[in-house]
């Protein structure tokens, strides 16, 4: 699952911006959730609620960001303070002056496309951005342990249970134990892993079946599928097993 975040003051831009961004991420077989904010000050303060300013890539994975908004901050102002270099948060620029096609150098940004928005050029754009926010997921976990720190490697981790307010990460040579919450490690993770349950994410790549009722690995083990996340389940290892074969 992933996180988009369009910042646009004109409602019908935002309406159009959402209704393209879902068909191109229906055609690139992406799974994500649509967040709409009318200028920069009403995303700042979002980000703050939710605790996730020291790490905006846990707030939001791309950001569709007008430049002109209503308001104190433009947009490319927006992005050195909420998205700055290294934020992981990938960032393409829409506007209607061609006039900022240098000034929004000043920031890491992913793309620069001019209004009207042709969809194959925003098609182009996001399939980039979900590139390199594969390429920032699939570093090393960092997690905590008392006072230790160890690095997971994702494509190690077969699965990760949330079990007795412990997360255990199963990994292919050992077990990790730690007091994380499944939803606060799960917009960490590649786009290869799959919720499943409410306790369970599944690294695709161990999956050899599904019955409809469980995920069964490679070795014979399973977890259960529960039943408000089957569709999401079958559209997603559907969406896998199409990419696979693409590639």
């Amino acid at each position: 699952m992933h996180r988009i975040v369009i910042v646009e003051d004109e409602a019908s831009q935002r309406h159009l911006f959402v209704d393209l961004v879902r068909v191109a991420c229906g055609s690139l077989s992406k799974d994500v959730v649509i967040d709409c904010y009318e200028n920069a000050e009403a995303l700042a303060r979002a980000i703050n609620e939710s605790n996730n300013c020291m790490s905006p890539d846990q707030f939001c994975d791309i950001v569709l960001m007008d430049i002109e908004l209503h308001g104190q901050v433009n947009g490319i102002e927006a992005v050195k303070t909420l998205f700055p270099e290294g934020s992981g948060v990938q960032v393409v620029y829409v506007t209607g002056f061609v006039d900022y096609c240098t000034k929004v150098y000043e920031t890491e940004h992913i793309s620069f496309l001019l209004k009207p928005v042709i969809y194959e050029s925003l098609e182009y754009a996001l399939k980039q951005a979900f590139t390199k926010v594969e390429r920032h997921r699939s570093r090393p976990l960092c997690i905590k342990i008392g006072r230790a720190e160890v690095l997971i490697q994702p494509d190690r981790v077969r699965y990760v249970e949330s079990r007795l307010r412990l997360l255990n990460f199963h990994c292919s040579d050992r077990t990790i134990k730690t007091y994380l919450r499944l939803n606060d490690i799960e917009p960490l993770l590649p786009d290869y892993f799959i919720r499943c349950h409410s306790s369970y994410l599944v690294n695709v790549h161990v999956i050899e079946m599904s019955t409809g009722t469980d995920l069964v690995f490679d070795d014979g083990e399973k977890v259960p599928i529960s039943q408000r996340r089957k569709k999401v389940v079958h559209d997603r290892l559907a969406a896998y097993s199409r990419s696979a074969v693409k590639s």
